[in-house]
Parts: structure tokens; sequence; C-alpha cells
């Protein structure tokens, strides 16, 4: 059961996670006429990752949402975008989030880049890249599941619209991003690791 006050942390096994070889192909841009070969560089970057990955997520659902004209506003959140209150104007529920794979992803293509070994650092960021994604989406899985009657509105990011990026700094406090080996750099408002990323998804009451 989902604790409404204080942010929950979940730990993902990575092979529950990973994208396919599909979705990292098209992340790395080969269209379908030109990956042939690629997709073996795709395969051996997903086994990788499959061991370099520690993905996790940290995430608190608050039910007392007010929406507002230029944001929303709830018990711990205060979130300023016009973008952001018309995507969740119907929500009942907003869960704000926090995902990451963890440090070694990067780490490891940076290595790879210092060999020269650039095309397996390419495809090894792209897969990661995706797997932030999946993440993401396997945490909505979860939490659409412990929420019966009610329906996601998708999720929302800093830096979409007139989200600003600097939000994520209210985020990080609301989360205690650092329970998840995550940081924020003060000046540019980004995430490090860099393969994270930060969310709000509202929670919309279903008419069947």
């Amino acid at each position: 059961m989902m604790d409404p006050g204080n942010p929950d942390l979940v730990r993902f096994d990575p092979k529950t996670v990973l994208p396919s070889e599909d979705r990292v192909l098209a992340r790395s841009g080969c269209p379908p006429s030109r990956r042939g070969g690629f997709g073996r560089d795709a395969g051996e970057a997903l086994e990788q990752l499959s061991v370099l990955a520690l993905p996790k997520a940290l995430y608190v659902t608050r039910d007392d949402v007010e929406i507002t004209g230029d944001g929303l506003k709830a018990r711990g959140i205060v979130l300023e975008s016009t973008s952001l209150a018309r995507f969740m104007k119907r929500a009942e529920k907003v869960s704000v989030f926090l995902v990451t794979i963890g440090p070694a992803p990067e780490k490891e293509c940076r290595g790879l880049q210092e060999k020269g070994l650039m095309s397996r650092a390419f495809f090894l960021d792209s897969a990661a890249s995706c797997m932030v994604e999946e993440v993401s989406r396997a945490l909505q899985k979860m939490l659409a599941e412990r929420l019966p009657g009610l329906s996601a509105t998708g999720r929302f990011a800093p830096g979409f619209g007139d989200f600003a990026l600097s939000s994520q700094n209210r985020i990080m406090k609301l989360l205690d991003g650092q329970r998840a080996g995550v940081r924020l750099e003060n000046d540019s408002y980004m995430l490090r690791p860099v393969k994270s990323g930060t969310g709000v998804i509202g929670w919309i009451r279903r008419s069947d």
C-alpha cells in the first residue's frame, strides 16, 4: 500500500526494464532499411546494460490537489507551469517521481570512448536513455495497479512547455533524491547521474 506522506523508493530488476532492440535502434537514428548488423550492436549494448544498470524510482502521490491557472499545488508540492496545469486539469491525484539507472552505464560509455570504441559507446548510451523511459513506464504501470478506478494523464516532465527545468530543484527536495543516489547541478539544474529523470503523473477518474 502506498504511503501518502513519505516518498517511496522502488528498485527494479534490470532485465524487466530492458528496452527492445528496435527501440534502441530507433533512438540511435537507424532507419529500418539500414539496421542490418546494427542489431548485433544494439543487442550487445543491452546485454551490457542488464549488468551495469541499477534502476530505481522515488515517488510520492498526493490527493489534495489544487489546479490553478499557473500550476498545481498539493501537500508539500508547488509546481508552476500553465502547460502542466492544463495537462493536469482533471486530476484527482498527482504522483511526482524521479527515476534513475545509476552511474555505471555512463561511466562505461566514457571508458569506451577513451578506448576509441565509439560505436559501442554510442549504442550503450542510446540503450541507457531508452531504459530510463522504460523505468518511467514500469513505475506508471505499478502506480496504476495501486490506484483502481483512476487512469493516468501521462507523464509531464520539467523542460517541456513552460514547465521550467529549474522545477527539478523542488522535485529533488520533495523526494530527497539522494536516497536514489541522484543529485542536482545547482547552476544547470541537470541531474547526475545523467541517465535519470523527473516528472509528474496526474490521475483522473475513469468514466467506465
